[in-house]
């Protein structure tokens, strides 16, 4: 098997080498400094020069073999205190280290030489890119420092020191005095008394002499120090030959180098290697005799019983036997134990490449550690019986056992520190196998057992990520990259961080991962503001936000985030505002609009028709200009607030609250150079958006200078706490028309909210001072309308458009149209701030719930050639209650052969509760009774001289009598209107204006006849009849109404009543378009005498006649009442029925069906009534159905007026 064992082994022989304390006092660390050096750096430059050298070696085997690169590291004895500090105390010395390289590698934000995944599709091209190198150079120095970080430990013996280096300057008087109190062994240093290091370690002496100085007696001190301490350990080493500072900045010579380097090299080869070669021998030696010593030793190998915490130690020990069965460090076993003898024999002969010996070692003691449940012990054994067995053959299998047990027991022992290195051994050995899966797998699991160590999880993940790459596992790659990133967001490494998230976002954009994006995002808006980059911290917080799939808990974490990042990046860049994504504006709503009439009403068209009708060449018009050239702005006027309307959505799933919004915008004058101040002002709401909510708000905004107003944006503060600004951006239209548009992409400049301001106008307001929200059918009333010009300049020509004309009549007009429906006011000027009160009669016209809207239009004094024309819109609400119904039956009289008889049925239809439990009006006055037709003459013959047959109360019924004759032609009409007229009560009438609403009635009725091609025929009679009431109704004393009932006379032989469609029996689309579509009679006989002791049934024919009056084809059907059925339930809204049950039904044919009747034609529908008693009776119970042109009903007419017959008992006439 061919592989590279450069990197492993050079990291195992590079750390398990072995360790020469060096104690100095004062004066040779003063000769040191002035090289800015002290004497361990000084000496460890030199300790790794002598790789390639090559000596021979005897341990405990029969022959010596040679051993190449042997490398030793220098320590102080400070350093040796701290590295024997407990491990959470070293922590923080790692996480220095990595904070150095982090600064040292800043500027890389990429794997490699700056490759990027730019999407999941190349994730190839970065794996061939990133791995031709070291792609994480920061973690070849992380490990490093943290395998040197590991300290002194009780279970290997690795840092501790083999020797010592004791040195003094020759500028002391006593040289030898001074390297005894360095290390004394009755009194040694303080780290060597807890019972963890072996005190009777080797000494070597050094005298270091400084050339600068005038010391001549250096030789002589040397000579003392040789006759004191033996000869072959003392050393002398003179630097500092130069007079001046080289280009290094120090004294040193290259003879002072020269001669430093073969000291080192003397120490280490002819000093520190045959001192651990004789250690090795000794505690061989010890090892075996202690295993096989008496029948005892012999009984505990049987059993495999170990000598824990027994401290006999003979032969070259002996200086340092002792008896004692406590164990002061607290380990499984102390210091001079058999067990731990032996290990330490295990390491001195790894650290002198005796890897087969050490192998040996490490499997023997295993058992003892394993008996013993020593985990730390058997694990650190393990764990150097991998390594040993990797180094003799890195194709066998057994080192992955051996990392793995001592990963396992590291674990159950807590030494986590220690076991995260075996996973970096086992690791590496892994990935130089080529199995990359499972060491990725090995390093993760690793990673999640370090949650109390961040930075060492973050590296780990990271090193897993890599290897999962080189098994082309994408997914594996991306998401251990992101538990890297997050790693070492936690441990306060941005830059790391930041380069994690950045490389693996586009993996995960596009894709259906939307959680893992949305964290990915999150953490690298975090790296980017530790890094400073709030701008870029912010773009990411934007994508989340723009995102709305996260919980409310997340996306208040978001928005928590967002603002503290925002409140930095302003401090930062010293901006008020920050462009933000919050709100969502919904630029296809945007609109903009003079006064409070948004052009996207649902009844826009109604008001398009009205100006359309008010304006005869298409003048121009704030936010509906249909002809408006394409890029000219739009119009507004000084001083008067423009209003744009926006939708705005909060896209996510918690509130958000925004105060102080308003509308920005820039202003630009007419002249070059002109301009103001304040060009315009704004009006500042605060908004709250529930979650997901979506509403409509209405900005504003004044200009205040003549020029072009440019809308562009929207300010707020968020949350009370970011001062924002969002631009409108408007949707554009794209450019089809030329050669070059239809080639290229071309857009057409929106100009919607941008603004002409021209200068000022007159503004009208109008107001109706107590407008009634209800009355009744038929009730009049006068209000008073004020006008008042709240704008700047004078007015005129005011005129006005509605679209109920027989409901409205104003003071004094001109009426411009037949209808009436458009007015002009008699208005002749109109200054600012002026204003005047107009007389308007309102009469309830129909039964319903109507919205009427005015449309006011007049113009500038001042002729403005920007807006000729201005238009104010006024709307009210009404409901209209049924008031009282009359039903009328003829006769022909017989006192007179030109005259006829007339029964009208008045009924009050009010109820006493209306509204609630309110009582709305109280009893009705009849006032009078007149005809309005021209061929009638009315004759009362019902007298009632106290009047109460006059008078009803709600739900009361009373019967007037007349007699009609033909009138003469050439006689005139009374009042102008009336031709007969009765005053029932002495009630002065003259206040109300009956002749105009009256006539504007009449005249709506004519105009559908015309509209029908049906005239107005001359034996139509048209009657009205005045009413009033006392109730105190909208704070009105008093009120009139005045209701029509038209009947007609066919060819004179016979009078009946011929019902109409009146709003309260059908729907508003029929009234307007089908009323008095039909007009039927009634044929039967008027009495029946039946013998009811025959027959208890009495069967009567009935003949309806109908006629189809209108001027297109007509489908009805005619359809009879049950008995039982209540017409209130079946009727329409405000049509009564006349009685509450039926004593009569209808028998044999029920339903008729007639399609297509043409106009001007009629057809008779038999029918038959049933009685089984006798008695006078109404035959109203039947109703008429009209179809519309696809089948559907458009209608029911119910029957309003009576037709009488008498039933009469045989029997009980005899």
């Amino acid at each position: 098997m061919n592989l590279d064992l450069n990197g492993l082994s050079h990291l195992v022989k590079s750390n398990f080498i072995p360790v020469v304390l060096v104690i100095y006092d004062p004066s040779a660390e003063t000769i040191c400094q002035k090289n800015n050096l002290n004497l361990v750096q000084l000496l460890s430059k030199f300790s790794f020069s002598f790789l390639n050298e090559q000596t021979k070696v005897k341990t405990i085997g029969e022959q010596p073999y040679d051993i190449r690169g042997f490398q030793v590291r220098f320590t102080s004895l400070k350093e040796l205190e701290v590295r024997c500090s407990p491990p959470e105390e070293q922590e923080p010395m790692i996480d220095n280290y990595l904070t150095q390289i982090s600064a040292h590698h800043a500027e890389e934000r990429t794997y490699g030489n700056g490759s990027s995944i730019t999407s999941a599709s190349n994730l190839i091209d970065f794996k061939t890119a990133v791995l031709g190198g070291d792609p994480t150079p920061w973690f070849t120095h992380y490990r490093w420092h943290y395998l040197r970080s590991l300290g002194v430990s009780d279970t290997e013996f690795f840092e501790h020191p083999v020797a010592a280096l004791l040195v003094t300057g020759s500028s002391v008087s006593n040289p030898n005095e001074v390297l005894i109190n360095l290390f004394n062994d009755r009194n040694p240093p303080q780290i060597f008394t807890k019972g963890l290091m072996d005190t009777n370690i080797t000494k070597f002496y050094l005298l270091l002499d400084d050339a600068q100085t005038e010391n001549t007696g250096y030789a002589k001190k040397f000579e003392e120090m040789k006759v004191t301490f033996e000869r072959s350990k003392c050393h002398m080493l003179r630097i500092n030959n130069l007079t001046e500072t080289n280009f290094q900045g120090n004294f040193l010579s290259p003879q002072d180098l020269k001669d430093t380097e073969n000291f080192v090299k003397e120490l280490i080869f002819k000093g520190v290697l045959p001192t651990m070669e004789r250690n090795v021998l000794t505690l061989n030696e010890f090892v075996i005799n202690t295993r096989n010593r008496g029948i005892g030793g012999q009984i505990r190998g049987w059993f495999g019983l170990s000598n824990k915490k027994k401290g006999n130690t003979p032969g070259a020990f002996a200086e340092k036997e002792t008896t004692e069965t406590v164990n002061p460090t607290g380990s499984a076993y102390s210091f001079n134990s058999v067990e731990s003898s032996q290990k330490r024999l295990a390491d001195y002969l790894f650290m002198l490449q005796d890897y087969t010996e050490a192998l040996n070692m490490y499997r023997n003691s295993s058992k003892d550690y394993s008996n013993d449940k020593a985990w730390r012990w058997l694990a650190a054994g393990s764990e150097m019986a991998g390594l040993a067995s990797f180094l003799l053959d890195p194709s066998r299998k057994d080192p992955e056992s051996f990392f793995e047990n001592a990963y396992v027991h590291y674990y159950k022992d807590g030494a986590l520190r220690f076991a995260v290195r075996t996973a970096f051994f086992c690791a590496e050995l892994l990935k130089l196998k080529g199995q990359f899966v499972t060491a990725g797998n090995k390093l993760a699991n690793t990673a999640i057992d370090l949650e109390h160590n961040q930075l060492c999880s973050a590296m780990l993940y990271e090193q897993a990520a890599f290897a999962f790459l080189n098994a082309d596992h994408g997914r594996k790659f991306s998401f251990r990259i992101v538990q890297s990133g997050s790693a070492f967001l936690n441990a306060n490494q941005p830059v790391h961080s930041f380069r994690c998230f950045s490389t693996i976002q586009p993996m995960y954009q596009k894709r259906q991962w939307q959680d893992i994006n949305d964290e990915v995002n999150f953490l690298l808006a975090r790296s980017s503001f530790l890094l400073d980059k709030s701008d870029l911290a912010s773009f990411h917080i934007r994508q989340l936000l723009e995102h709305n799939d996260q919980s409310p808990f997340k996306q208040s974490s978001y928005l928590r985030e967002f603002l503290h990042i925002c409140r930095k990046n302003m401090d930062e860049s010293k901006i008020d505002r920050l462009q933000l994504p919050l709100p969502a504006i919904r630029s296809d709503t945007v609109v903009a609009f003079l006064r409070d009439y948004p052009p996207r009403s649902p009844i826009q068209e109604m008001w398009n028709s009205m100006e359309e009708s008010l304006t005869e060449t298409g003048l121009k018009k704030f936010g509906r200009e249909k002809k408006k050239p394409k890029g000219l702005p739009r119009l507004a006027v000084l001083g008067e607030p423009v209003y744009v309307e926006i939708e705005l959505q909060n896209p996510l799933q918690i509130p958000l609250q925004f105060t102080q919004m308003k509308l920005n915008a820039t202003h630009k004058g007419e002249t070059d150079g002109e301009g103001v101040e304040v060009p315009f002002s704004t009006t500042q709401f605060d908004l709250l958006l529930t979650p997901n909510e979506c509403t409509k708000t209405r900005f504003c905004i004044t200009p205040l200078a003549e020029g072009e107003l440019h809308i562009s944006s929207i300010d707020y503060v968020l949350c009370s706490t970011i001062p924002g600004t969002q631009n409108i951006e408007l949707p554009k239209r794209r450019l089809n028309n030329t050669h070059q548009e239809k080639r290229g992409i071309f857009y057409e400049n929106n100009t919607d909210l941008t603004l002409r301001v021209t200068s000022s106008m007159p503004l009208l307001d109008v107001h109706v001072e107590d407008f009634p929200v209800a009355m009744v059918q038929g009730q009049v009333r006068c209000l008073q309308m004020l006008l008042k010009n709240s704008g700047k300049s004078a007015l005129k020509n005011v005129r006005c458009k509605f679209l109920y004309p027989a409901f409205f009549h104003f003071g004094e007009i001109e009426r411009q149209t037949e209808d009436g429906s458009l007015v002009k006011l008699q208005v002749e000027k109109l200054e600012p701030g002026e204003e005047i009160s107009l007389p308007l009669w309102v009469r309830a016209h129909k039964v319903g719930n109507f919205s009427f809207h005015f449309l006011f239009s007049y113009q500038p004094v001042v002729n403005n050639s920007a807006m000729k024309n201005r238009f104010h819109r006024f709307t009210k609400q009404m409901k209209v209650l049924p008031s009282i119904k009359v039903s009328a039956t003829s006769s022909v009289s017989y006192s007179s052969l030109n005259a006829y008889l007339l029964n009208l049925e008045v009924t009050n239809l009010t109820s006493i509760k209306e509204e609630g439990s309110s009582r709305i009006v109280d009893d009705f006055e009849l006032v009078s009774i007149s005809s309005v037709s021209p061929g009638w003459i009315v004759q009362p013959l019902s007298h009632d001289e106290e009047g109460k047959m006059f008078k009803l109360s709600p739900e009361q019924t009373t019967n007037l009598f007349f007699r009609i004759i033909p009138a003469n032609k050439e006689s005139p009409t009374e009042n102008g209107l009336y031709h007969t007229k009765h005053q029932l009560l002495n009630v002065n009438e003259e206040e109300i204006p009956s002749q105009e609403l009256l006539e504007r009635e009449k005249l709506t009725i004519e105009m559908k006849d015309r509209k029908r091609n049906n005239a107005h025929k001359d034996n139509n009679m048209d009657l009205v009849i005045s009413w009033r009431t006392t109730a105190d109704f909208n704070s009105l004393k008093a009120a009139y109404g005045g209701h029509t009932a038209p009947s007609s006379v066919r060819g004179q032989q016979n009078i009946c009543f011929v019902p109409f469609l009146s709003p309260a029996t059908v729907d508003q689309t029929l009234s307007e378009s089908e009323d008095n579509a039909l007009r039927f009679s009634i044929e039967s006989p008027r009495k029946v005498i039946h013998d009811f002791s025959q027959d208890i049934l009495c069967m009567v024919p009935v003949v309806f006649h109908v006629s189809n009056i209108s001027a297109k084809p007509l489908t009805f059907s005619l359809e009879t009442l049950k008995p039982h059925e209540d017409l209130s339930s079946s009727a329409a809204a405000g049509t009564p029925p006349v009685s509450k049950r039926s004593a009569y039904f209808w028998a044999d044919t029920t339903f008729h069906m007639v399609h297509d009747l043409m106009p001007d034609t009629s057809v008779s529908l038999d029918m038959s009534v049933c009685f089984s008693s006798p008695g006078v009776f109404n035959l109203n119970r039947y109703k008429f159905s009209i179809k519309d042109d696809k089948r559907r009903n458009a209608g029911d007419i119910y029957s309003n007026y009576q037709h009488i017959l008498t039933v009469e008992d045989k029997n009980e006439n005899n």
